[in-house]
């Protein structure tokens, strides 16, 4: 029974924070949301960095699930699990309730539809344009690609918003 009320607050909590996502403020400040065990935090901030040229000046921040509860958080790489929540989906850890409201000028959202934890810290992100591997409510721009290619999520994610002319 707890695990159900459990994740009754967590898509409660999700659907109350979407409402309030959209930011119309500039931001230099660019996230990524992934799971630990898909992506190697290294490897998508040098993709990121080779197509996104323009953002060199932005602060980039690696936010990444982890189903065991590590503590591998280091320069731009921010590590969180199910336990850093309490019961009503509220954070535990001060370093998670410094991302809350916090403002991006873009977030990539390289993971799927049943990764509710990572759907919960998106919906707490505020951002002018979200880009994302999977048809979340959030996201405005799908890029259909293999979720573990993370050069060819980027490239194509460059090509397009290029392309409508959103940028730096």
């Amino acid at each position: 029974m707890g695990k159900g009320l459990k994740s009754y607050f967590l898509e409660k909590t999700s659907k109350k924070n979407l409402k309030n996502q959209k930011s119309e403020r500039k931001s230099d400040r660019v996230a990524i949301l992934f799971h630990l065990s898909d992506y190697s935090s290294n490897e998508l901030s040098q993709c990121f960095q080779n197509n996104f040229k323009e953002f060199k000046n932005y602060q980039l921040d690696l936010i990444a699930f982890s189903d065991e509860n590590q503590d591998k958080s280091a320069d731009g790489l921010h590590v969180f699990s199910k336990k850093d929540f309490n019961f009503f989906s509220k954070p535990k850890s001060e370093e998670l309730k410094g991302f809350y409201g916090q403002t991006y000028q873009l977030i990539f959202n390289l993971f799927d539809e049943e990764s509710v934890y990572l759907q919960l810290m998106n919906s707490c992100l505020k951002a002018n344009f979200q880009v994302g591997i999977s048809d979340l409510e959030q996201n405005q721009m799908l890029i259909r690609v293999s979720s573990k290619e993370p050069q060819e999520f980027f490239s194509e994610a460059s090509k397009y918003l290029k392309q409508i002319d959103y940028g730096s």
